[in-house]
Protein backbone atom coordinates (compact mmCIF):
# COMPACT_ATOMS: atom_id res chain seq x y z
CA UNK A 1 0.00 0.00 0.00
CA UNK A 2 1.35 3.19 -1.23
CA UNK A 3 1.85 6.25 1.21
CA UNK A 4 0.01 9.42 0.74
CA UNK A 5 3.45 11.25 -0.49
CA UNK A 6 3.89 8.46 -2.77
CA UNK A 7 0.27 8.61 -4.12
CA UNK A 8 0.52 12.22 -4.64
CA UNK A 9 4.04 11.58 -6.62
CA UNK A 10 2.68 9.06 -9.12
CA UNK A 11 -0.82 11.50 -9.70
CA UNK A 12 1.84 14.13 -10.89
CA UNK A 13 4.22 11.47 -12.97
CA UNK A 14 0.49 10.54 -14.36
CA UNK A 15 -0.24 14.15 -15.23
CA UNK A 16 3.03 14.84 -16.76
CA UNK A 17 3.10 11.43 -19.16
CA UNK A 18 -0.80 12.89 -20.35
CA UNK A 19 -0.60 16.36 -20.90
CA UNK A 20 2.87 16.68 -21.42
CA UNK A 21 5.56 19.10 -19.85
CA UNK A 22 4.89 22.29 -21.00
CA UNK A 23 0.92 21.86 -19.96
CA UNK A 24 1.83 20.89 -16.81
CA UNK A 25 4.09 23.51 -16.13
CA UNK A 26 1.73 26.46 -17.30
CA UNK A 27 -0.62 24.47 -14.72
CA UNK A 28 2.09 24.87 -12.27
CA UNK A 29 2.81 28.56 -12.14
CA UNK A 30 -1.06 29.46 -13.01
CA UNK A 31 -1.87 30.02 -9.01
CA UNK A 32 1.63 32.41 -9.15
CA UNK A 33 0.67 34.49 -11.83
CA UNK A 34 -2.79 35.01 -10.75
CA UNK A 35 -2.00 35.92 -7.68
CA UNK A 36 0.17 38.47 -9.18
CA UNK A 37 -1.94 39.92 -11.49
CA UNK A 38 -5.28 38.90 -10.48
CA UNK A 39 -6.53 38.56 -13.45
CA UNK A 40 -9.51 36.04 -14.75
CA UNK A 41 -7.64 36.38 -18.38
CA UNK A 42 -5.38 34.03 -16.78
CA UNK A 43 -7.06 31.71 -15.44
CA UNK A 44 -9.10 31.04 -18.92
CA UNK A 45 -6.22 30.86 -20.60
CA UNK A 46 -3.89 28.41 -18.52
CA UNK A 47 -7.18 26.43 -18.44
CA UNK A 48 -7.53 26.31 -22.07
CA UNK A 49 -3.71 25.70 -22.65
CA UNK A 50 -3.46 22.28 -23.28
CA UNK A 51 -6.17 22.78 -26.27
CA UNK A 52 -3.60 25.36 -28.10
CA UNK A 53 -1.25 24.12 -30.97
CA UNK A 54 2.24 23.51 -30.96
CA UNK A 55 2.50 26.41 -32.72
CA UNK A 56 0.75 28.48 -30.71
CA UNK A 57 2.09 27.39 -27.66
CA UNK A 58 5.90 28.26 -29.28
CA UNK A 59 4.72 31.81 -30.09
CA UNK A 60 3.45 32.33 -26.61
CA UNK A 61 6.75 30.76 -24.76
CA UNK A 62 8.82 33.64 -27.41
CA UNK A 63 6.52 36.46 -26.44
CA UNK A 64 6.90 35.24 -22.98
CA UNK A 65 10.78 35.15 -23.10
CA UNK A 66 10.70 38.53 -25.03
CA UNK A 67 8.98 40.18 -22.19
CA UNK A 68 11.20 38.66 -19.24
CA UNK A 69 14.10 39.74 -21.36
CA UNK A 70 12.73 43.19 -21.57
CA UNK A 71 11.99 43.62 -18.02
CA UNK A 72 15.56 42.25 -16.81
CA UNK A 73 17.11 45.05 -18.94
CA UNK A 74 14.36 47.93 -17.39
CA UNK A 75 15.25 46.81 -13.79
CA UNK A 76 19.20 46.43 -14.71
CA UNK A 77 19.03 50.10 -15.89
CA UNK A 78 17.59 51.01 -13.01
CA UNK A 79 19.66 49.55 -10.39
CA UNK A 80 22.92 50.75 -12.37
CA UNK A 81 21.67 54.19 -13.02
CA UNK A 82 24.68 56.80 -11.23
CA UNK A 83 23.45 58.23 -8.47
CA UNK A 84 23.81 61.71 -8.04
CA UNK A 85 27.56 62.82 -6.28
CA UNK A 86 27.61 64.60 -3.56
CA UNK A 87 28.96 68.20 -4.02
CA UNK A 88 32.37 68.79 -2.72
CA UNK A 89 31.16 72.42 -1.88
CA UNK A 90 29.86 72.19 1.56
CA UNK A 91 28.34 75.04 3.41
CA UNK A 92 28.75 75.10 7.43
CA UNK A 93 27.40 78.17 8.53
CA UNK A 94 27.08 81.60 7.07
CA UNK A 95 26.19 85.13 8.44
CA UNK A 96 25.60 88.34 7.17
CA UNK A 97 25.62 91.65 9.07
CA UNK A 98 27.51 93.72 11.04
CA UNK A 99 28.51 92.16 14.08
CA UNK A 100 27.29 89.34 16.40
CA UNK A 101 24.25 91.86 17.35
CA UNK A 102 23.39 92.88 13.62
CA UNK A 103 23.95 89.86 11.80
CA UNK A 104 21.42 87.44 10.10
CA UNK A 105 21.72 83.78 9.56
CA UNK A 106 21.98 83.21 5.75
CA UNK A 107 23.09 79.52 5.64
CA UNK A 108 20.15 77.89 3.96
CA UNK A 109 20.07 80.42 1.09
CA UNK A 110 23.84 79.73 0.12
CA UNK A 111 23.14 76.07 0.05
CA UNK A 112 20.38 76.82 -2.07
CA UNK A 113 22.55 77.86 -4.72
CA UNK A 114 25.59 74.92 -3.69
CA UNK A 115 27.82 74.18 -6.84
CA UNK A 116 31.52 72.96 -7.29
CA UNK A 117 32.57 76.31 -7.29
CA UNK A 118 29.79 79.40 -6.00
CA UNK A 119 30.13 83.29 -6.70
CA UNK A 120 28.06 84.99 -4.08
CA UNK A 121 27.05 88.59 -4.45
CA UNK A 122 27.44 90.26 -1.02
CA UNK A 123 24.81 92.79 -0.74
CA UNK A 124 21.93 92.97 1.40
CA UNK A 125 19.81 90.80 -1.22
CA UNK A 126 20.77 88.51 0.88
CA UNK A 127 18.71 89.31 3.32
CA UNK A 128 14.66 89.88 3.85
CA UNK A 129 16.12 93.29 5.65
CA UNK A 130 19.07 94.87 6.15
CA UNK A 131 20.26 93.72 9.47
CA UNK A 132 22.18 96.89 10.62
CA UNK A 133 20.96 100.14 8.20
CA UNK A 134 23.49 102.27 7.15
CA UNK A 135 26.41 100.55 8.76
CA UNK A 136 29.04 98.66 6.13
CA UNK A 137 28.07 94.75 6.56
CA UNK A 138 30.42 91.86 5.99
CA UNK A 139 29.90 87.92 5.09
CA UNK A 140 31.41 85.29 6.87
CA UNK A 141 31.15 82.32 5.53
CA UNK A 142 32.38 79.09 6.98
CA UNK A 143 32.95 76.27 4.12
CA UNK A 144 34.41 72.77 3.46
CA UNK A 145 35.50 71.39 0.14
CA UNK A 146 36.66 67.99 -0.22
CA UNK A 147 38.00 67.31 2.62
CA UNK A 148 36.68 68.20 6.44
CA UNK A 149 39.30 70.82 7.02
CA UNK A 150 36.62 73.62 7.48
CA UNK A 151 37.69 77.32 6.22
CA UNK A 152 36.79 80.74 6.97
CA UNK A 153 36.42 83.73 4.89
CA UNK A 154 35.44 86.79 4.97
CA UNK A 155 33.69 89.84 2.23
CA UNK A 156 32.75 93.55 2.91
CA UNK A 157 29.98 94.67 1.54
CA UNK A 158 30.98 97.25 -1.63
CA UNK A 159 31.39 100.96 -1.27
CA UNK A 160 28.87 103.15 -3.43
CA UNK A 161 28.87 102.12 -6.61
CA UNK A 162 31.67 99.22 -6.23
CA UNK A 163 30.66 95.64 -6.58
CA UNK A 164 31.72 92.94 -4.42
CA UNK A 165 31.57 88.59 -4.97
CA UNK A 166 32.44 85.96 -2.96
CA UNK A 167 34.22 83.13 -4.98
CA UNK A 168 34.07 79.83 -3.44
CA UNK A 169 36.15 77.80 -2.92
CA UNK A 170 38.88 80.55 -2.97
CA UNK A 171 41.98 80.26 -4.89
CA UNK A 172 44.64 79.32 -3.04
CA UNK A 173 47.01 81.29 -4.93
CA UNK A 174 45.76 84.77 -3.68
CA UNK A 175 47.02 84.35 -0.16
CA UNK A 176 50.50 83.86 -1.74
CA UNK A 177 50.42 86.00 -4.84
CA UNK A 178 49.64 88.94 -1.97
CA UNK A 179 52.53 87.83 -0.30
CA UNK A 180 55.04 87.76 -2.81
CA UNK A 181 53.78 91.32 -3.95
CA UNK A 182 54.40 92.64 -0.52
CA UNK A 183 57.84 90.87 -0.80
CA UNK A 184 58.78 92.07 -3.77
CA UNK A 185 57.02 95.80 -2.75
CA UNK A 186 59.38 95.96 0.26
CA UNK A 187 62.69 94.68 -1.58
CA UNK A 188 61.98 97.64 -4.12
CA UNK A 189 61.89 100.23 -1.61
CA UNK A 190 64.77 98.73 0.46
CA UNK A 191 66.90 98.97 -2.48
CA UNK A 192 65.72 102.04 -3.46
CA UNK A 193 66.96 103.68 -0.28
CA UNK A 194 70.28 101.59 -0.15
CA UNK A 195 70.57 103.82 -4.04
CA UNK A 196 69.74 107.08 -2.71
CA UNK A 197 73.26 106.78 -1.08
CA UNK A 198 75.28 104.97 -3.55
CA UNK A 199 78.07 107.14 -4.80
CA UNK A 200 77.70 106.16 -8.32
CA UNK A 201 73.53 106.39 -8.58
CA UNK A 202 74.71 109.96 -7.38
CA UNK A 203 77.19 110.94 -10.35
CA UNK A 204 74.51 109.04 -13.02
CA UNK A 205 71.16 111.03 -11.82
CA UNK A 206 73.81 114.06 -12.07
CA UNK A 207 74.65 113.17 -15.54
CA UNK A 208 70.86 112.39 -15.97
CA UNK A 209 69.68 115.68 -14.50
CA UNK A 210 72.39 117.73 -16.94
CA UNK A 211 71.50 115.94 -20.11
CA UNK A 212 68.08 116.99 -19.25
CA UNK A 213 68.98 120.11 -18.99
CA UNK A 214 70.72 120.55 -22.60
CA UNK A 215 68.84 117.69 -24.22
CA UNK A 216 68.84 119.27 -27.46
CA UNK A 217 72.99 119.63 -27.35
CA UNK A 218 73.54 116.29 -25.89
CA UNK A 219 71.01 115.20 -29.24
CA UNK A 220 72.95 116.46 -31.96
CA UNK A 221 71.51 117.05 -35.42
CA UNK A 222 72.54 117.71 -38.90
CA UNK A 223 70.84 118.35 -42.12
CA UNK A 224 72.13 115.24 -44.58
CA UNK A 225 70.42 116.79 -47.12
CA UNK A 226 67.30 118.28 -49.00
CA UNK A 227 65.60 117.13 -52.01
CA UNK A 228 63.80 118.99 -54.07
CA UNK A 229 60.94 117.41 -56.28
CA UNK A 230 59.19 119.52 -58.46
CA UNK A 231 57.22 117.84 -61.26
CA UNK A 232 54.17 119.03 -63.31
CA UNK A 233 52.83 115.02 -62.75
CA UNK A 234 52.93 115.00 -59.02
CA UNK A 235 52.90 117.03 -56.22
CA UNK A 236 55.54 119.37 -55.70
CA UNK A 237 57.75 118.79 -52.01
CA UNK A 238 60.79 119.57 -50.12
CA UNK A 239 62.43 116.80 -48.24
CA UNK A 240 64.58 118.26 -45.59
CA UNK A 241 66.62 114.97 -43.98
CA UNK A 242 67.87 115.18 -40.61
CA UNK A 243 69.93 112.81 -38.96
CA UNK A 244 69.88 112.40 -35.47
CA UNK A 245 72.97 111.42 -32.82
CA UNK A 246 71.55 110.78 -29.29
CA UNK A 247 74.71 111.35 -27.02
CA UNK A 248 72.59 111.74 -23.82
CA UNK A 249 71.85 109.14 -20.78
CA UNK A 250 68.36 109.14 -21.51
CA UNK A 251 65.77 106.80 -24.68
CA UNK A 252 64.73 109.33 -27.16
CA UNK A 253 61.61 108.25 -29.12
CA UNK A 254 59.33 110.58 -31.66
CA UNK A 255 55.96 109.70 -33.20
CA UNK A 256 56.62 112.26 -35.93
CA UNK A 257 54.36 115.04 -34.09
CA UNK A 258 55.51 117.91 -35.48
CA UNK A 259 54.11 121.44 -35.33
CA UNK A 260 55.48 125.40 -36.93
CA UNK A 261 54.80 126.40 -40.41
CA UNK A 262 57.56 127.14 -43.30
CA UNK A 263 58.19 130.35 -44.44
CA UNK A 264 59.62 131.72 -47.87
CA UNK A 265 60.57 135.11 -48.63
CA UNK A 266 59.48 135.82 -45.25
CA UNK A 267 55.62 134.47 -46.23
CA UNK A 268 54.38 131.70 -44.82
CA UNK A 269 53.90 128.69 -46.63
CA UNK A 270 50.18 127.12 -47.08
CA UNK A 271 50.16 123.22 -45.85
CA UNK A 272 51.35 121.89 -42.71
CA UNK A 273 54.66 120.21 -42.98
CA UNK A 274 55.02 116.19 -41.93
CA UNK A 275 57.79 114.27 -39.85
CA UNK A 276 58.35 110.67 -40.67
CA UNK A 277 61.32 108.54 -40.47
CA UNK A 278 60.44 106.30 -44.03
CA UNK A 279 61.36 107.60 -47.40
CA UNK A 280 58.04 106.01 -49.02
CA UNK A 281 55.59 108.42 -47.56
CA UNK A 282 52.84 108.34 -46.03
CA UNK A 283 53.40 105.63 -43.36
CA UNK A 284 53.67 105.22 -39.89
CA UNK A 285 56.38 107.38 -37.87
CA UNK A 286 58.73 105.81 -34.65
CA UNK A 287 61.83 107.30 -34.26
CA UNK A 288 64.03 105.00 -31.20
CA UNK A 289 67.38 105.88 -30.24
CA UNK A 290 69.14 104.51 -27.35
CA UNK A 291 72.39 105.95 -25.66
CA UNK A 292 75.10 106.19 -28.46
CA UNK A 293 72.43 105.24 -31.35
CA UNK A 294 71.73 106.90 -34.98
CA UNK A 295 68.69 108.04 -36.27
CA UNK A 296 67.10 110.01 -39.24
CA UNK A 297 63.57 111.93 -39.66
CA UNK A 298 62.63 113.43 -42.36
CA UNK A 299 60.59 117.14 -42.75
CA UNK A 300 58.51 117.01 -45.85
CA UNK A 301 56.60 120.67 -47.23
CA UNK A 302 54.46 120.29 -50.12
CA UNK A 303 54.27 122.83 -52.16
CA UNK A 304 51.92 124.41 -54.48
CA UNK A 305 52.42 123.99 -58.24
CA UNK A 306 53.10 128.01 -58.34
CA UNK A 307 55.17 128.48 -55.43
CA UNK A 308 57.03 125.20 -56.35
CA UNK A 309 57.70 126.74 -60.07
CA UNK A 310 58.39 130.12 -58.44
CA UNK A 311 61.10 128.45 -56.23
CA UNK A 312 62.81 126.98 -59.26
CA UNK A 313 62.80 130.09 -61.21
CA UNK A 314 64.56 132.21 -58.14
CA UNK A 315 66.60 129.67 -57.44
CA UNK A 316 70.54 131.94 -57.80
CA UNK A 317 68.33 134.70 -56.07
CA UNK A 318 69.22 133.26 -52.73
CA UNK A 319 65.79 133.41 -51.47
CA UNK A 320 65.43 131.67 -47.82
CA UNK A 321 63.06 129.11 -46.98
CA UNK A 322 63.15 128.78 -43.26
CA UNK A 323 62.17 126.36 -41.04
CA UNK A 324 63.87 127.19 -37.93
CA UNK A 325 59.76 127.10 -36.14
CA UNK A 326 59.13 123.84 -37.60
CA UNK A 327 59.52 121.66 -34.64
CA UNK A 328 59.60 117.23 -34.57
CA UNK A 329 58.55 116.58 -30.78
CA UNK A 330 61.00 114.03 -28.80
CA UNK A 331 60.63 112.45 -25.72
CA UNK A 332 63.17 111.20 -23.09
CA UNK A 333 62.84 108.13 -21.00
CA UNK A 334 64.87 106.89 -18.04
CA UNK A 335 63.87 104.19 -15.95
CA UNK A 336 63.43 106.44 -12.25
CA UNK A 337 63.21 110.04 -14.34
CA UNK A 338 59.94 111.25 -15.16
CA UNK A 339 59.44 111.77 -19.15
CA UNK A 340 60.25 115.41 -20.95
CA UNK A 341 59.58 116.47 -24.04
CA UNK A 342 61.71 118.41 -26.60
CA UNK A 343 61.40 119.76 -29.93
CA UNK A 344 64.28 119.16 -33.27
CA UNK A 345 63.82 122.26 -35.00
CA UNK A 346 64.27 122.45 -39.09
CA UNK A 347 66.68 124.35 -40.58
CA UNK A 348 66.80 127.50 -42.44
CA UNK A 349 68.21 127.40 -46.47
CA UNK A 350 68.53 128.37 -49.68
CA UNK A 351 67.47 126.90 -53.04
CA UNK A 352 71.04 126.74 -53.69
CA UNK A 353 71.29 123.99 -50.81
CA UNK A 354 68.97 121.72 -52.39
CA UNK A 355 69.10 118.91 -55.04
CA UNK A 356 66.50 117.97 -57.58
CA UNK A 357 64.69 114.82 -57.89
Amino acid sequence: MQSASGQRESAANRRLETHGGAEFLAKLVAPTLVSLFGGKVLSIFVARYGDLSTDWKTAIWLLASGLLFYLYVWVRSKLTRRLPETPKLVIHRAVYGAGPQAELLVTDKIKNMLRDALVIPVDNNLVPTDPAWGVRKRLDVEYSYGSDTVLRVSRQEPLSGEISRLLLPEDTELPRLKDDIARLTQQVADLAALSQDDPLCKELKAIAESDARKITERVRHSTKRIDFDYSLASDSHLDVIIELLNMSVFEITSSGRIDGHTRYGGQQLYGNPEAHNEPDLPGPTFVRMEHGEYGTIRIRQFLSPQVAEQMWINKGRGIAIDMSFVGVAFRTHLDGKTDHEFRIFGPRFTMDDVVRT
